[in-house]
């Protein structure tokens, strides 16, 4: 189908783009199959193309979620005290600088999780 040359500038570029998948896709004089093997071809791409937008729309979810539960309760700094260090005098000194956000104290101290005549090492820390 010629194009009058007057009307080429005129066709948007999308249009154009469109027109002319439309007419590699379908048109012509072509046999069943391969009519059958473009359609599941275009089929596969777009289930393709969908599958991965899925997956990396669930990945990031997770990352955000991961990044919030996970890696929230891990502290930037951690102070460890000696038994006669005074623990609420050295809490109110961070505590009052004006970078820090938040104080909380915690304990963390070695275990052994035993489970009938399994044993396994463990660190328990634990906060108010």
């Amino acid at each position: 189908m010629p194009v009058d040359p007057r009307q080429r500038d005129k066709t948007p570029p999308r249009a154009l783009q469109r027109q002319l998948a439309w007419r590699f896709f379908r048109g012509g004089q072509r046999s069943a199959l391969v009519s059958m093997i473009s359609s599941v071809s275009l089929a596969g791409m777009v289930v393709a193309v969908a599958l991965l937008v899925l997956v990396l729309s669930v990945m990031n979810g997770f990352e955000r979620e991961f990044r919030d539960r996970i890696l929230g309760l891990v502290p930037h700094a951690s102070i460890q005290l000696d038994g006669s260090a005074d623990l609420q005098k050295t809490l109110a000194s961070v505590a009052n600088r004006a970078s820090t956000r938040r104080v909380l104290p915690y304990i963390e101290f070695k275990a052994l999780a035993i489970l009938g005549t399994l044993a396994e090492p463990v660190l328990v820390q634990g906060t108010d």
